[in-house]
C-alpha cells in the first residue's frame, strides 16, 4: 500500500474512532444525569415492531421508531398490554429521566 494511502486510512480510522467515542460519551453523560437527577417522566413514541415471545435476551419486546439501535426496545412488556399494540401506533412510556433522556420502566397501558 502506498504511503499516502496508508496515512489517509490512518487519519480516517482515528476520526471514526473519535466520533464513536464522542457519541458514547454524550449518551453516557445523559444516561448518568437521568439516573442521578431524574424525575418521573412520560414520553410518547411510535411503535416500529412488536415481538411477542421475543428471544432469551429480550422477551415480549416492543421496538420504538426513531431511536438509536441500542436504545430502541423495551423488554418484558406485560403480555396483556402487548396483545393490543401494533406497529405504527403511538405509545406512552413511563420512567425516570430528564428533558434529554428517560430510563424507561414500562409502557403505559393504552386502555387506562
Amino acid at each position: 500500500m502506498p504511503q499516502g494511502s496508508r496515512i489517509l486510512w490512518d487519519v480516517a480510522a482515528v476520526a471514526f474512532l473519535a466520533l464513536i467515542a464522542w457519541s458514547n460519551a454524550t449518551a453516557g453523560w445523559s444516561f448518568l444525569d437521568a439516573l442521578v437527577r431524574g424525575q418521573p417522566k412520560r414520553a410518547d413514541y411510535v411503535i416500529r415492531d412488536v415481538t411477542p415471545g421475543g428471544d432469551a435476551k429480550c422477551p415480549d419486546a416492543v421496538h420504538l421508531a426513531g431511536l438509536p439501535l441500542m436504545w430502541d426496545r423495551i423488554c418484558g412488556v406485560d403480555p396483556d398490554i402487548l396483545r393490543g399494540l401494533r406497529p405504527g401506533m403511538p405509545v406512552t412510556v413511563a420512567g425516570r429521566g430528564t428533558d434529554r433522556w428517560i430510563i424507561v420502566t414500562g409502557i403505559v397501558d393504552p386502555r387506562s
